[in-house]
């Protein structure tokens, strides 16, 4: 015996109520979970961003020792010093670049 069309009308119904009754409370729990994800992420986000900022306020002892001996360096001497020791670098490739190689052969 087949079933009656107003029952299965009802049970088609009654689902359908059941289907969109649930979107509500299950919109909301997506929600609040997306919020609370959100937050979580914003959190190492801040955290991340405040170790950022804290190490670009730092200096460890190797940078400082090294930023101290700049300052107090007679900067003017320390620049002729190294411009000094350039030329001469600068003059000793010059000179094994245009000084001939020695060869075995006997000049003429």
């Amino acid at each position: 015996m087949p079933l009656d069309e107003s029952v299965v009308a009802d049970v088609v119904n009654a689902n359908f109520k059941t289907v969109a009754g649930m979107t509500g409370p299950l919109s909301n729990i997506l929600l609040q979970d997306a919020i609370s994800h959100a937050r979580i992420i914003n959190g190492y986000r801040e955290a991340a961003f405040a170790t950022y900022l804290k190490s670009m306020s730092e200096i460890d002892p190797e940078q400082a020792v090294s930023l101290a001996k700049t300052m107090s360096a007679d900067l003017p001497t320390v620049l002729a010093q190294l411009g000094t020791a350039l030329g001469s670098i600068q003059q000793f490739v010059k000179t094994a670049q245009t000084t001939p190689p020695e060869t075995g052969a006997t000049a003429k």
